[in-house]
């Protein structure tokens, strides 16, 4: 058994040495771009202020409040490293709770996540190499049983996982990732759609990682090479359901599209589960 434990508006000022010219020409510069076509369908709010002085060289809808959607990841990084440090390490613990009768933990084996974004991520060349190590710990512990349950505790960040303020009808895009203290793969699962066989047939359809409660529905077909291709592919709203839609021509090299879990934890425990198995690791629980 699997188990969870759970438990405003920024402004951005742009501190520069400016002298009077430069301000001048740094504002002319800045009104280019905001007034531009480009940006006619925008919402831009800017503030520029002398470092020392605080003195405002330039302002454009400053005190409007905006989501800073992926700028806010600037401000993320400044306070980890000035709390905590660049040699801060972040954590992610396997122990055991209970007692050792011989091989066998008379108790439960606990996954304790610290907020790694970069647990079973790419740098490992697949998902579940790390999971595997901690898998092959287990068994070199001597462990090859678990009686109690593989727990996941993910209470080292508040809920929610997803901000009330994203967009409700993009929860499962990659950018909406929720944000979970025991996640991997950036709380996504990599969805690759190819053709099938021949005209006519499923296309196919690829998770990683594999072996996880996700379910897909294939409604995306092959077809000819002079086919229509278009291939949507999404998460039913609070589901583990992954479904894949359109036409996939027949040749055509698979494409990858990554899809925000709904409870990466979950997945984990999952994977962590299937790595424990393969090193002859068996949880009861």
């Amino acid at each position: 058994m699997l188990r969870t434990l759970r438990k405003a508006v920024v402004v951005l000022c742009v501190p520069l040495l400016l002298a009077p010219a430069h301000a001048a020409s740094l504002a002319d510069a800045i009104d280019a771009v905001v007034r531009s076509k480009a940006a006619a369908r925008a919402r831009i709010g800017v503030c520029v202020a002398e470092l020392g002085s605080g003195r405002e060289r330039y302002a454009h809808d400053a005190d409007r409040p905006l989501r800073l959607a992926s700028n806010t990841k600037l401000l993320t990084v400044w306070a980890a490293l000035e709390l905590l440090g660049a040699e801060h390490p972040l954590r992610t613990t396997l122990y055991r709770r209970g007692t050792l009768a011989g091989q066998v933990l008379l108790g439960d084996l606990v996954l304790e996540g610290r907020g790694d974004p970069t647990l079973g991520q790419r740098f490992d060349g697949a998902p579940e190499v790390a999971f595997r190590r901690m898998a092959r710990a287990v068994r070199q512990a001597g462990i090859v049983e678990v009686r109690g349950d593989l727990v996941l505790d993910a209470r080292y960040f508040a809920p929610p996982l997803q901000h009330p303020d994203w967009p409700r009808d993009q929860l499962d895009r990659w950018y909406e990732a929720p944000v979970s203290a025991l996640t991997l793969q950036d709380g996504c699962v990599d969805v690759t759609v190819g053709p099938g066989a021949a005209a006519g047939a499923p296309a196919v359809v690829r998770l990683v990682p594999a072996g996880t409660p996700l379910r897909v529905e294939n409604r995306c077909t092959t077809v000819g090479k002079d086919g229509r291709h278009v291939v949507a592919v999404g998460r039913k709203p609070a589901t583990d359901v992954i479904v894949v839609r359109g036409s996939v021509r027949l040749g055509s090299r698979p494409r990858t599209v990554s899809i925000a879990l709904r409870d990466p934890a979950i997945v984990v425990g999952h994977v962590l589960r299937r790595a424990l198995e393969a090193e002859g690791v068996s949880v009861g629980g």
